[in-house]
């Protein structure tokens, strides 16, 4: 009865708070979140000139809601990475466009032991020194859905993902024109994401002879479940 009790009182007080109408900055508005709460972040460009610091850290039992991915843009101007989240639970993120970072791995998003709920983001124009220019999971298990992921670059592997020990699912998701060594669309460290309705293509960078990678394999422990999608090329492995 408690626990009931407890989850009832939790869902009657959670409350939406609004960006920046609220507090000025979405990193604000995310350590004044309490367990359920939202924050919903009006239409604009969040960089450092609105007072943004990159990368944005994201808690547990937390929501973070864009007014509409196309007009609600996180612009990390090449100073980190854009979102990381770490041991995250219980988290969806949606409605925006992801773009401007540059980080070690996970130039857009990195994601360590987390698996948050994932919808309509564009993940564009972001870079990496090392693995996962778009997103870089370790083990993590995120549900994506309507996810657009293109023009990210590394030098490295993974120019749209890197997965390591991760078994993310991924639906309606479109990864394109991304750019690395090895893994253009996405890379694959021992790790069984499941694929369905989704395209990968025209992923570039030719590296000792081999062009095109849309799925790059490394290690022996790969399990990709992969239904209806349109993937150039197929995949190669290690």
């Amino acid at each position: 009865m408690n626990k009931i009790f407890f989850i009832l009182l939790s869902f009657v007080y959670s409350t939406t708070i609004n960006i920046p109408e609220n507090y000025p900055t979405i990193q604000e508005g995310i350590y004044a979140a309490t367990y359920g709460d939202t924050v919903f972040v009006s239409t604009g460009r969040y960089s450092l000139e609105t007072g943004e610091n990159f990368p944005i850290i994201m808690i547990s039992n937390i929501n973070l809601i864009g007014e509409d991915e196309e007009t609600t843009i996180l612009d990390a101007q090449q100073t980190g990475s854009v979102i990381t989240m770490d041991n995250c639970e219980n988290n969806t993120i949606s409605d925006l466009t992801i773009t401007g970072g540059a980080g070690t791995n996970g130039g857009g998003m990195i994601l360590l032991g987390s698996d948050p709920i994932l919808k309509r983001i564009t993940i564009t124009n972001n870079t990496s020194s090392s693995d996962g220019a778009g997103i870089y999971l370790d083990g993590s298990s995120p549900l994506l859905n309507h996810i657009t992921i293109t023009h990210n670059v590394t030098n490295n592997i993974g120019g749209g993902m890197y997965l390591k020990a991760s078994n993310p699912t991924l639906t309606h998701v479109t990864i394109a024109y991304n750019v690395s060594d090895e893994g253009q669309g996405i890379s694959l460290y021992n790790s069984a994401p499941l694929l369905t309705n989704s395209i990968i293509y025209w992923n570039t960078h030719c590296h000792f002879g081999y062009c095109h990678d849309s799925i790059y394999l490394v290690g022996n422990e790969n399990e990709p479940i992969i239904t209806y999608n349109n993937i150039e090329g197929g995949w190669f492995g290690v």
